[in-house]
């Protein structure tokens, strides 16, 4: 109950309308009571009660519906220019005016503000006239006094008189001037209580309205500042950004592939230099070899040229020698078919006869002297016969002694020509002997060699040993990784060193950057405490601090002592000033002198706290500034250590790179080692197998040497045997033919001795001529002559055959010692001819061996060659340096080929990591479209162009540094920043629908308190209301508070991280709830559960939970006193204590009965809420009742009267 005085109140005092009623009339009502109306059916009663509500900012068009009227709010209560209702109410003792007109259109209702009592003369211009409407302002403003400007929003009106205005400054004065409330209360939602108790029925939904406007400060919902989209592109963000920075020990990894990658070709770089290197050694030994292979066949056609002019040499000397072997076998051929033309012209026979020629003249002579005889005496016949005897002897003997003279010279020249025969062959065998001797010298030193070295290819067979520069190799490559294992250990120590100095780095990094963050958090806490010094100094229109500071100037001595300041900035506490002057809080004294006044009581203190706070915040953005530069330092620091980091890495790289490439080269040096060592056992295997064949072919040699000189001097001798021989044969030829020749003379002798004998004899016997034998004789003389012709035809002949046996058949055995030695000759040069051909052969045989090795050289060279250039083909990536003409290859092609194989599979073995890792790096950054990852790889993938199967995965390196190096921190904060916006808005807002259900509570106990100090009536035993609120009902309020929950626990950590997955997850679900909204208004009244406890005196109790509900729980009348109890109950708490009497409109009471309608009638009084009702044959103690009493009659005319009479 309020103990204002009346004074005091805020009162609506009196309706008039003004040419809107009646025509041209004046319709006036006093409300300074309970009223009356009374008339006929259809006489306007309705009419006039329906304007009530319209003070308090109900809707005028509502306010016309139902009841048979067709017409607008306009068209039926103002239907004129000059046209007007008016209600005249008190503030706090001070009169003013609400006037509504239609607009110039006559569609719209305005509204004005006059802060001067009703006059109809305020109405009236200077000719008496009513004024338009559109002309009030100017007509009140020309009086010289105030007169608001039309408002023409119904909105805009309530929330003036009902003190809710919130942005408008204009309105706000307005408010504060003509409010029909007092400053900092409000009467929210109090049309609906008022419209509900006329029209008898009221929808909970607006009781709910109505609670709610008491609870939470003139907000009838909560608002969630967020949406859908944008909590769902931050959990799209965070998901993307976390699923990037969950690649964070890839894209290590994929850094370590790239310094790998990089170190395998540094190092194939440096080997493709060596290599060129190689290739340029082996193109100087295919040049060289080329030049030697030239140079061999050079010589090849020079041996060749030189064997070929001394085989001509030997051919013109051994065709020289071979035509006088021969021209003397010619010779001799010619000697011997001369011989034996001779032989068979018989001419030994015809020499014999040419040498008889005298005994063959003599015997002629003979003959003739025989014939003579015969002829002449026969006494000399003896005598002549035997002269003829002696003379015949005497000639045999001379012949004798001649052919026997002939005989010594044949055997001289026989035993000279056997001398110079035996002479001749025995200097051509010694001849041939010494080549022959020479001969086996020569193959007996080389089968001495070829055993001596087929010993020592035994031995290197049986133990191979590998060349001198293999073991060197081996031992250098040796020394070479002891050395760099010792490198690479110490590289590694560094580098693990740099490592914890960059992570030491990024620990003082993220230190600072915590600070950061936390004197960011400390400047946003001073921002909010400065915020809230700047409430209690600038304390806004409505708040208990701009009550005190108004009503109550010296409130800082006792009420800052003990009021908390977090209810000074509160608007829904209603402040009044009571007329007790006791210094007390509800009835307890304290002594206050003990208590501090608060800032907000000392504005001094409030401007130096506000001072220090901002003098604060400017410290903490110094600090924050400084922290960034300390930041960005700290940040070059930490770029610093990596890159030093990098690059001890890349020197450790190198290290164990140099390792596995010296580890390399030893393998390779060593499996050279044990290849060579095998090859030189095959080379010596092979070899001795030569050498055992060489030596087997020298031997063989020596045999057929041998034979061959057994047989050359058996043909020597047999050759030699055959010439003496014919010497001899010649000799005893020639001597045969002398004694053939002394026997064949000794033979005529003796013949011819015989026949002179037997002549002699016949002629002695018969002395007488005898002509047989004359005639015989005569044929004997004949024979003689002819013996005689012939002699003497052939004597020429014969001399000639003597002079050839003297010259050329004498010079014969000198022709065939000519002949031997021409023949000797021919086969010295024979075989000469065949030693040159053989010592070409053996020369050809050593240059074409010669040539193969070169060639062998050059094949293998040029093989070599071309591996290399097959080998640079796949170093093209990894260009060599320039080479210098005289420049080596510093390894072997083995050791080369093995690292570069090494290399190359380390390479790809690093590309295909990096791809491995790049691929889902690179996924996760485009599987979410749009997000900032995304952008970001887009971005960068349109700067590298379109990926190719064949491009490098490190051309995607620097993009990725760049986001895992410094991008992302952009992207955290930025996610941290949003995260913190939205999710404390959320925060915020579960905290304020958690405060709404406090005071809920709270209202609910209050409203319970007041309603069972007004159910006093019959047959009514209680009525409680329970106001009761859950958010379980809520929509999406499990993920708002499992949201704030998670929340809650990330912010309380006060960590610089980004919440875990199921804040993100909590994010999600709330923005799949919010479906798609920015805002989201939560109507608190649908936050409301309301239920209505009813006792009917012997009824049980009876639970309503709405209006339906309610009209069925008892009759009219119960059902109309339940709900005026709760509306009364609302009220109060609406009012909030505040000195505001109301007034309702009700159409009818007869369904009450007296006690009851007595009975409300003193609720309402004690409440402060004054009833006008409309009767038709209203009842006397009603109206006695009542403290003004209207009767409408016929035209609309008002009247008011008294019970005893009544006056118009």
């Amino acid at each position: 109950m309020l103990n204002t005085l009346e004074a005091e109140y805020f009162a609506l005092r009196r309706l008039i309308l003004i040419d809107a009623y009646r025509k041209g009339a004046i319709t006036e009502l006093l409300l300074d009571g309970h009223t009356s109306l009374t008339g006929a059916n259809g006489a306007g009663k309705t009419s006039l009660l329906r304007l009530i509500p319209l003070f308090y900012g109900e809707s005028p068009n509502k306010l016309v519906q139902g009841g048979g009227v067709n017409l607008s709010f306009v068209q039926y209560y103002l239907p004129h220019t000059t046209s007007f209702i008016v209600f005249e109410y008190s503030r706090r003792g001070k009169a003013c005016m609400v006037v509504l007109h239609a607009s110039r259109s006559g569609e719209s209702v305005y509204y004005r503000f006059i802060d001067q009592p009703f006059v109809l003369e305020r109405f009236r211009d200077d000719s008496g006239s009513l004024v338009n409407g559109s002309d009030l302002n100017r007509h009140i403003r020309k009086r010289g006094e105030f007169c608001s400007e039309q408002i023409t929003a119904l909105s805009d009106y309530r929330a003036i008189i009902q003190n809710a205005v919130s942005a408008n400054r204009e309105h706000r004065t307005l408010a504060a001037n003509f409010a029909f409330v007092g400053s900092g209360s409000r009467l929210s939602h109090v049309e609906k209580i008022v419209t509900g108790m006329f029209s008898r029925v009221t929808n909970f939904r607006d009781i709910k309205r109505m609670i709610v406007s008491c609870i939470v400060d003139n907000k009838a919902n909560i608002r969630l500042e967020s949406s859908k989209a944008a909590m769902q592109d931050w959990v799209r963000e965070y998901h993307a950004y976390v699923a990037v920075m969950g690649q964070v020990d890839r894209m290590r990894d994929f850094q370590e592939s790239h310094l790998l990658h990089e170190e395998a070709a540094r190092q194939l770089q440096a080997l493709h230099t060596d290599i060129a290197r190689l290739q340029q050694a082996h193109e100087t030994t295919i040049g060289l070899a080329k030049e030697r292979g030239e140079t061999i066949q050079r010589e090849m056609q020079l041996l060749e040229d030189a064997t070929n002019a001394r085989l001509r040499d030997l051919g013109s000397q051994l065709g020289v020698a071979e035509g006088g072997v021969k021209s003397l076998k010619d010779v001799l051929q010619a000697l011997d078919r001369q011989q034996r033309n001779y032989e068979k012209e018989g001419m030994p026979a015809l020499a014999r006869l040419v040498d008889a020629l005298p005994q063959l003249i003599e015997n002629l002579e003979t003959k003739e002297k025989r014939e003579k005889a015969l002829l002449g005496q026969s006494q000399d016949l003896a005598n002549s016969y035997a002269e003829l005897r002696n003379q015949r002897i005497e000639a045999f003997h001379a012949l004798e002694r001649e052919k026997n003279a002939l005989k010594e010279p044949i055997r001289a020249n026989a035993k000279e020509a056997d001398a110079q025969v035996r002479q001749v062959a025995e200097e051509a065998w010694d001849d041939i002997a010494a080549e022959f001797e020479q001969q086996e010298e020569t193959l007996n030193a080389s089968k001495e060699r070829l055993a001596e070295h087929v010993g020592s290819l035994k031995h290197a067979a049986e133990h191979p040993q590998p060349a001198a520069k293999y073991l060197e190799a081996k031992e250098k490559a040796q020394t070479d990784l002891d050395v760099t294992v010792e490198t690479a250990n110490a590289a590694s120590k560094v580098y693990e060193a740099a490592e914890r100095s960059h992570q030491t780095e990024v620990d003082v990094f993220q230190s600072i950057d915590g600070q950061i963050q936390e004197v960011k958090a400390r400047e946003k806490q001073e921002q909010a405490a400065r915020e809230r010094l700047f409430s209690l100094r600038d304390a806004a229109p409505g708040t208990m601090l701009h009550f005190l500071r108004e009503f109550r100037p010296d409130w800082p001595r006792d009420i800052a002592r003990v009021v908390p300041e977090e209810l000074l900035l509160r608007t829904d506490l209603a402040p009044t000033l009571v007329g007790d002057d006791v210094r007390s809080l509800y009835g307890v004294g304290l002594d206050l002198s003990v208590l501090d006044v608060p800032s907000a009581g000392d504005e001094e203190a409030l401007r130096q706290k506000i001072e220090a706070s901002e003098r604060a915040i400017e410290r903490l953005q110094r600090e924050a500034k400084t922290k960034e530069k300390e930041l960005e330092a700290q940040s070059e620091r930490v770029r610093q250590a990596k890159a030093v980091t990098e690059d001890k890495q890349r020197v450790h790289i190198q290290a164990t790179n140099a390792v596995q490439s010296c580890k390399t080269i030893l393998e390779t040096a060593q499996r050279a080692l044990v290849e060579d060592r095998r090859q030189a056992g095959f080379r010596a295997q092979r070899e001795l197998k030569e050498a055992q064949e060489a030596l087997e072919k020298q031997k063989q040699a020596l045999v057929t040497l041998k034979s061959t000189r057994t047989a050359r001097r058996q043909t020597h001798d047999k050759e030699l045997n055959a010439r003496l021989k014919a010497i001899e044969d010649q000799a005893q030829a020639e001597i045969a033919e002398i004694d053939l020749a002394i026997t064949v003379a000794k033979s005529a002798s003796d013949r011819d001795l015989g026949v002179l004998n037997r002549e002699l004899e016949t002629a002695l016997q018969a002395r007488g001529v005898d002509t047989d034998s004359l005639e015989k004789l005569h044929q004997e003389k004949k024979q003689a002559q002819e013996r005689l012709q012939t002699a003497r035809a052939n004597e020429a002949k014969v001399g000639d055959w003597r002079r050839w046996l003297a010259t050329e058949w004498a010079a014969r055995p000198a022709k065939e010692s000519e002949l031997e030695k021409a023949e000797t000759e021919v086969n010295r040069l024979v075989d000469e001819r065949i030693r040159v051909e053989k010592e070409r052969e053996v020369q050809h045989g050593e240059l074409d061996k010669a040539l193969s090795q070169v060639n062998q050289e050059k094949t293998r060279a040029e093989k070599l060659h071309g591996f290399v250039v097959k080998r640079r083909e796949k170093l093209s990536r990894w260009p060599a340096d320039p080479v210098g003409p005289m420049a080596k290859p510093l390894r072997d092609q083995d050791a080369l080929e093995a690292d570069m194989d090494r290399l190359l599979k380390d390479i790809q073995d690093e590309e295909a990591k990096a791809r491995e890792a790049l691929a889902p790096i690179k996924r996760v950054f485009f599987e979410t479209p749009g997000t900032t990852p995304y952008q970001f790889y887009d971005n960068k993938r349109l700067g590298l162009g379109p990926d190719q199967d064949n491009a490098s995965p490190f051309l995607w390196l620097a993009p990725l540094r760049e986001w895992f190096d410094s991008e992302h921190e952009n992207v955290r904060r930025l996610l941290l920043s949003q995260c913190r916006n939205f999710a404390s808005g959320i925060h915020e807002f579960h905290d304020r629908l958690d405060g709404f259900k406090r005071k809920v509570g709270i209202f609910s106990k209050d409203l319970q308190d007041n309603m069972s100090a007004s159910t006093r009536f019959r047959f009514i035993s209680s009525v409680a209301v329970r106001i009761t609120t859950s958010f379980d009902s809520l929509e999406g309020w499990d993920k708002i508070k499992q949201l704030n929950e998670e929340y809650s626990a990330w912010a309380g950590k006060d960590a610089n991280d980004l919440p875990g997955q199921v804040f993100a997850d909590a994010v999600n679900q709330v923005s799949n709830w919010l479906q798609g909204r920015h805002t989201l208004d939560v109507k608190l009244d649908d936050l409301l559960g309301l239920e209505i406890d009813i006792e009917e005196v012997g009824q049980p109790r009876k639970t309503v939970k709405d209006e339906g509900q309610l009209r069925d729980a008892s009759s009219n009348g119960l059902s109309y006193l339940i709900l005026c109890v709760v509306f009364v109950g609302l009220i109060n708490k609406i009012r909030a204590g505040q000195a505001v009497q109301l007034v309702w409109a009700l159409d009818e009471l007869r369904d009450l009965d007296l006690d009851n309608v007595r009975v409300l009638l003193d609720m309402l009084a004690d409440n402060h809420i004054h009833l006008i009702s409309a009767f038709p044959d209203p009842e006397p103690e009603i109206l006695a009742l009542l403290k003004n009493r209207y009767a409408i009659q016929e035209g609309r005319r008002l009247a008011t009267f008294v019970q005893e009479a009544a006056h118009v």
